[in-house]
């Protein structure tokens, strides 16, 4: 997309919220949504989909995540577009799966009459045998960056990257538009396991450190919305008030100012090589160490060392065991980073998480 098409393009509303459908028009196949609380990013998607009727899938990440969302009326995010003018809801209808679709009004139980999509969870995908996703244009992956009190799992990344590639099929193969797949979370941690999937940690550190609100790169949108007119408002609620006035904390971090403070990326100082000696290998990631280690700095500059890992389970065992000093380093603070993608494959290759 060229700089003159982006000129008109405005990240918000003219009342501070997110702004959906300006993002929309930008044609990108991923959205990448990390916002405070409450700033429009769930509210405003749903009902960019319900206002142009596009027939989509609404993702958390398990099952019974989505089960606990459709069962309360308070966290349904559908029920909300009541005053909107939408009448929706969700009901199940497999193991896996919840449609989507207009409340039948008259019926004294749960009834649909107009089909717009389905919910599921999306680390699901993989169990439906021969599920097409070919008629959704969209999916809504809503938090994605789970809170910190919930564990991650193996392989979460590459589950998003396979349900991906599931949904979208050979529509592109057939000259259609890919699917397209919006993320949202709040910036509960940096070190997401689809952000590395999708490489995009780096893209975000670098919005955190330049202190720009959105990017795009091959296709990918990218956005950190401080949404300062509608968080101006939020800092005044008793509790938020209250918070700032007594040091605010990592949550008042994360929800008014959008920042990740359960992450700490203090080892991301990018520098040259000079001085530095083959260390070994780790996936497509290179150790160097420096004064007979002295420190060690992790980054992707090559070199032909013979001690290498690859990016599989066993060899994750044999690093460990091979090389406890690594673990060592980072909790003495004496290893450092290219950028902050080199660590989070550093943190996920020896389970420091």
């Amino acid at each position: 997309m060229l700089k003159s098409e982006l000129k008109d393009f405005t990240l918000y509303d003219k009342d501070g919220w997110i702004n959906i459908p300006a993002i929309a028009s930008l044609g990108c196949f991923i959205i990448v949504l990390i916002g405070p609380r409450q700033v429009g990013k769930t509210y405003g998607s749903i009902k960019y989909m319900l206002d142009n009727n596009i027939n989509h899938i609404y993702f958390r990440r398990t099952k019974e995540e989505l089960k606990a969302v459709v069962d309360d009326p308070d966290l349904n995010p559908y029920l909300k577009m009541e005053q909107e003018g939408y009448h929706v809801g969700m009901k199940k209808v497999s193991t896996y799966t919840w449609a989507i679709g207009d409340l039948d009004t008259e019926s004294e139980k749960i009834a649909l009459t107009n089909r717009r999509g389905i919910g599921m969870g999306m680390m699901s995908v993989s169990k439906i045998r021969g599920f097409s996703g070919d008629k959704f244009t969209d999916g809504i992956y809503d938090e994605f960056i789970p809170e910190q009190i919930v564990s991650k799992r193996e392989g979460e990344g590459d589950a998003v990257l396979n349900a991906y590639t599931t949904i979208n099929g050979n529509r592109e193969l057939d000259g259609r538009p890919p699917f397209r797949l919006w993320l949202l979370a709040n910036a509960n941690d940096l070190f997401s396991p689809v952000l590395e999937a999708y490489a995009l940690t780096d893209v975000v550190e670098n919005l955190i450190r330049t202190g720009k609100e959105w990017t795009i790169r091959d296709g990918i949108f990218v956005a950190l919305p401080r949404s300062e007119k509608v968080i101006g408002r939020r800092k005044e609620t008793a509790l938020m008030k209250y918070l700032g006035k007594h040091g605010g904390g990592k949550f008042y971090g994360m929800a008014m100012n959008n920042e990740f403070s359960y992450s700490d990326v203090r080892l991301v100082r990018p520098k040259p090589i000079s001085g530095y000696k083959p260390y070994l290998r780790m996936g497509a990631y290179y150790v160097w160490e420096k004064n007979n280690l002295d420190s060690l700095y992790v980054c992707r500059t090559r070199h032909t060392h013979h001690d290498a890992y690859e990016d599989t389970k066993d060899d994750r065992v044999r690093i460990a065991l091979a090389h406890p000093e690594l673990r060592l380093f980072y909790l003495a603070n004496k290893i450092t980073f290219s950028d902050a993608s080199v660590l989070a494959y550093f943190k996920r290759m020896l389970k420091l998480d």
